[in-house]
């Protein structure tokens, strides 16, 4: 059968199958009545078909299907509703469903409007999604929008091909934007009021629900940020994070009703359940963890809340950093602390200016100031005292009000409660100490076990076993180590007075120095080993290496030099000065470099001049004077004098003082005159004389007399003239005869 046209109503009484029509039917009337199409030839309606009933699919190659009667000229669109895509002209590529949804579409391609209104106004845009009724139903010529929600998008309207980039899913989701671009809002009124604002980000019911104008926001969570306007950058994750802020900027919340107080701060973050809830204008906090900062009220700034409840207490506070949980919990309004470690500074109110770092550091100060503690424990008790420094585990632990203490080491003056003005550097460094005042120990086990005031300990266990003796300074490893009730020792050295424990007013400096002393007092031994041997010997003095080492119950011996001694362990009252130099007996002034021949000695108790070696077995070239006698007597002149002022030198001289008018020594003097001396002996060929001396420094060259020196011309003298008179006598006798 060919092609046949018919242009009248056909009414089918049955079915009209293939089997019926093998060609097309053009009907230009009406069909009433079923069809069954079923691998039926195209049907072409160039009518109305009315109460149409498809069992099968509805295929539609290359053109409209509208339900209104209006065919517009696009391509490959899909069109559904009353007055829909009313206006297209070159359209292509659109779905538009719902009724007069795109009605005011021309050009615009790669739109999906669903819903009454959706993309009503819609001119020359294009690939924007309006889902819903009166979705972006006021913008002419926005791109790249997506719109899903009753109202989504509603105001936006851009008078020119603008990508918009913005995105609204939920009921009045960004319902007031106007020219405002690439904003996110998802849920019921996410940024609803949003007019010109861009790039925020909305995520919940009513986030960011009154921002008008801010920018770049973003708020996650049901009400997060729904109070902001025009504040900008702030980040916002949680129900009801930030739901206060008004205009503040740049602030980041996470977690619920994280910084909700917050209305007009900025540059804060909140991170944790309710974390700086109660902010209101204070700015630059940071807070993470549950309930961090949740107590920093009003105004509060600059302050730092790390960890779980931190910071939990109402009140301003300001230049805080806390971090651990529970640290600084009590706080409300002390300012520039910072506490770190669970529990640290975790009683503090109003104190100020604290450093606690470590578990429990701190934790009971309430209004102390200044205090420094690291270290688990730290300061543990300290309450209300002030400017302790605690560097250790347990390090003051049990200081409650005792003030300007600095300990540093484990367990460092951890018993002191109440004392003050204590300085203990070093594990276990005074240890045992309580409520005394006024001591310094540097090293392990410094002044351990020390109960009282004044002391000063450096060095490992230097004063280990002090328990009531005050006063003692000890410097240098186990120096007064075993010293218990012993007062006002000096031990300075490497085992120095290690073995005092009763005796007082020691002082011992050098390696070794009075090391085996235990209960000799008022000793006094400076350099390596001096007084070394000192047992209970007192009132010696050993100065230099190994000095006064023999001595051992001696007393008030005097041993200067190295290697100055005794030869007996109980010598007293000896006075020794030189090198290796070794007193002659008890009483006795001794000075030299050696043992036996090169040292003077006097007994001061009977003797006024000094005695040395002169053993003819240490003696060689032994001749008899013949050139200094006499004659060399004769040539000195015997004068008196004065000395001059200084200022009264020649001016070339180093003693010269124009401003000391009088000479320290008044008085007349008897003697020689160093020149003429020198000039005698030139005259008598002396050589080797040490009655004058001549020093050659370089600068005045003095001349000086020993007179000590002229008893041997002296005796030469008395010889030569006692010759004379016996052989006067002689002559004398023989004129007599």
């Amino acid at each position: 059968m060919a092609n046949t046209k018919i242009t009248t109503d056909v009414i089918a009484d049955g079915a009209i199958t293939s089997a019926k029509l093998d060609t097309n039917i053009t009907i230009s009337g009406n069909i009433t009545g079923t069809l069954a199409t079923a691998a039926q030839p195209n049907i072409t309606s160039v009518g109305t078909l009315t109460g149409l009933t498809v069992n099968g699919n509805v295929s539609v190659d290359g053109g409209t299907i509208k339900l209104d009667g209006n065919y517009p000229t696009g391509n490959n669109n899909v069109v559904m509703g009353d007055t829909a895509f009313d206006s297209v002209t070159t359209a292509s590529n659109n779905t538009i469903m719902g009724n007069a949804a795109g009605t005011a579409i021309t050009d615009s391609n790669f739109n999906t409007a669903i819903g009454s209104s959706a993309l009503a106004a819609q001119v020359s845009g294009g690939r924007n999604v309006a889902i819903g009724y009166g979705s972006l139903d006021a913008d002419t010529q926005g791109a790249r929008a997506t719109a899903v929600g009753f109202g989504a998008l509603g105001s936006q309207n851009h008078t020119s091909v603008t990508i918009t980039g913005s995105t609204a899913v939920g009921y009045g989701a960004l319902g007031e934007t106007t020219t405002g671009l690439n904003n996110t809002a998802v849920g019921a009124l996410a940024l609803n009021a949003n007019t010109t604002g861009t790039e925020n980000t909305a995520v919940g019911k009513s986030a960011l629900l009154l921002n008008t104008t801010g920018s770049y926001n973003t708020a996650m969570g049901a009400f997060s940020l729904d109070a902001c306007t025009t504040g900008g950058k702030n980040s916002a994750f949680g129900r009801e994070a930030l739901t206060k802020n008004t205009t503040g900027s740049l602030n980041v919340a996470i977690g619920y009703e994280a910084l909700k107080e917050n209305t007009t701060a900025s540059n804060n973050t909140g991170v944790g359940y309710q974390s700086l809830k109660a902010l209101t204008t204070g700015g630059q906090n940071t807070a993470l963890g549950y309930a961090a900062g949740q107590g920093c009220t009003g105004a509060s700034s600059f302050n730092v809340a790390i960890g779980d409840e931190t910071m939990i207490t109402a009140g301003e506070k300001s230049y805080n950093t806390a971090i651990g949980s529970d640290a600084m919990r009590a706080i409300t309004t002390g300012s520039a602390n910072v506490g770190v470690g669970y529990n640290s500074l975790a009683a503090l109110t109003t104190g100020t200016n604290n450093v606690a770092m470590g578990s429990g550091s701190l934790d009971a100060n309430t209004t102390g100031n200044s205090n420094t503690a690291i270290g688990e424990n730290a300061l543990t008790h300290n309450t209300t005292a002030g400017s302790n420094t605690a560097v250790g585990k347990s390090a003051l632990q049990d200081n409650t009000t005792g003030g300007d203490n600095v300990a540093v080491g484990a367990n460092a003056g951890d018993a002191i409660t109440t004392g003050s003005n204590n300085t203990a550097i070093g594990r276990d460094a005074l240890s045992v100490m309580t409520t005394q005042n006024g001591n310094t120990a540097v090293g392990r086990g410094a002044g351990f076990n020390a109960a009282t005031s004044g002391l000063t300990y450096i060095g490992f266990q230097a004063g280990y076993n002090t328990s009531t003796g005050y006063d003692n300074v000890a410097v240098g490893v186990n120096a007064l180590f075993a010293n218990t009730t012993g007062n006002e020792n000096v031990a300075i050295g490497y085992r120095a007075l290690i073995n005092n424990t009763t005796a007082t007013d020691n002082t011992a400096v050098g390696n070794g120095a009075l090391d085996s002393a235990n209960t000799g007092g008022n000793n006094t031994g400076i350099g390596r080993n001096a007084l070394a041997g000192v047992t209970t010997g007192v009132q010696n003095v050993g100065l230099g290496s190994a000095a006064g080492d023999t001595i051992t119950t001696g007393h008030s011996n005097i041993c200067i030099g190295h290697g100055a001694s005794t030869t007996t362990n109980s010598r007293e009252y000896s006075i020794t000065m030189g090198t290796n130099v070794a007193s002659v007996g008890d009483y006795y002034f001794t000075f030299g470099v050696d043992a036996a021949d090169h040292r003077v000695y006097n007994n001061f108790t009977s003797n006024a001049s000094w005695t040395r070696a002169s053993d003819e077995r240490i003696k060689k070239d032994i001749t008899t004077n013949t050139d200094c006698g006499l004659d060399f007597v004769n040539d000195l002149r015997t004068v008196t004098y004065k000395f001059k002022a200084p200022s009264e030198l020649d001016s070339k001289m180093t003693g010269y003082d124009t401003s000391k008018k009088e000479p320290i020594y008044k008085k007349k003097m008897y003697g020689f005159v160093a020149q003429e001396v020198k000039a005698a002996m030139k005259t008598h060929n002396i050589t080797d004389f040490a009655g004058h001396h001549e020093l050659e420094d370089g600068k005045d060259n003095m001349q000086g007399i020993s007179y000590e020196m002229f008893v041997m011309p002296l005796v030469k003298a008395v010889q030569e003239l006692s010759t004379q008179v016996d052989e006067l006598k002689a002559e004398i006798k023989e004129l007599k005869g």
